[in-house]
C-alpha cells in the first residue's frame, strides 16, 4: 500500500519537476551565445546608443511641451499667457528627470533583460558572429556614429510631419468629447 501511494506522489511530482527544469532551461542562454551577444551589445556601444535615443526623446518632448500642451488645452491664449510659467515648469521636471533617471534606472541591466532574450531568440550564433563581425567593419562602425544622429533627425522630421495632425486629432477628439458631455448634461437638465 504505501509503495502505491509513493508512486501516486512521487511520479507526478518527479514530471512537475522535469516541465519546470525544460522552461528553466529554455530562459537560460548558452555561454558560448551570450559571450556572442554580449560582445556584439559592446561593439554596437547599445548602452550608449539607449542613452543617446532616450536623451533624444526627452529633448523632443521638451520641445514640443508648449505645441502639445495647447493642443489639449485648445486655446493658444492661454498658452501666451502663461508661456513663461510653462516654460519654467519643463525646465524644473526635465532637470528633475534627468537628476532622478540614472538613479532609478539601470541602463546596463534593463539592456541585458531587454537584449540578451531578443538576440537569443531571433539570432543563431553564426549570425550573432557575423553581426560581430560586420559592426567591427568600417560600414558597420560608421552606421554605429551616425545612427545617434539619424535617430535624431528621424524623430525631428516625424514630429514636423505627424505633430500638426496629432495636435489636430487631439482638437477634434477633445471637441467631441466637449460636444457629447454638454448633450449629456443638458440631457440630465430636461430630465429633472
Amino acid at each position: 500500500m504505501f509503495r502505491k501511494t509513493t508512486k501516486v506522489v512521487v511520479l507526478p511530482l518527479l514530471f512537475m519537476s522535469f516541465l519546470v527544469i525544460k522552461v528553466n532551461a529554455q530562459e537560460i542562454i548558452i555561454p558560448e551565445k551570450r559571450a556572442l551577444i554580449k560582445e556584439l551589445l559592446e561593439v554596437t556601444e547599445a548602452t550608449k546608443l539607449t542613452e543617446n535615443v532616450l536623451n533624444t526623446m526627452i529633448l523632443q518632448g521638451e520641445s514640443n511641451y508648449p505645441q502639445l500642451l495647447s493642443g489639449v488645452q485648445g486655446n493658444g491664449k492661454d498658452i501666451e499667457q502663461n508661456k513663461e510659467r510653462i516654460l519654467e515648469s519643463r525646465r524644473r521636471f526635465s532637470k528633475r528627470f534627468r537628476e532622478l533617471y540614472p538613479q532609478r534606472l539601470n541602463l546596463e541591466q534593463v539592456i541585458q533583460q531587454i537584449y540578451y532574450p531578443l538576440y537569443d531568440k531571433y539570432f543563431t550564433e553564426d549570425e550573432l558572429r557575423d553581426l560581430v563581425i560586420f559592426y567591427k567593419s568600417p560600414t558597420g562602425k560608421k552606421s554605429i556614429m551616425v545612427m545617434p544622429q539619424l535617430m535624431q533627425e528621424s524623430m525631428q522630421k516625424s514630429n514636423e510631419l505627424l505633430n500638426p495632425k496629432l495636435i489636430q486629432l487631439i482638437k477634434e477628439i477633445a471637441e467631441e468629447e466637449k460636444k457629447r458631455l454638454e448633450e449629456e448634461e443638458t440631457g440630465q437638465e430636461k430630465k429633472q
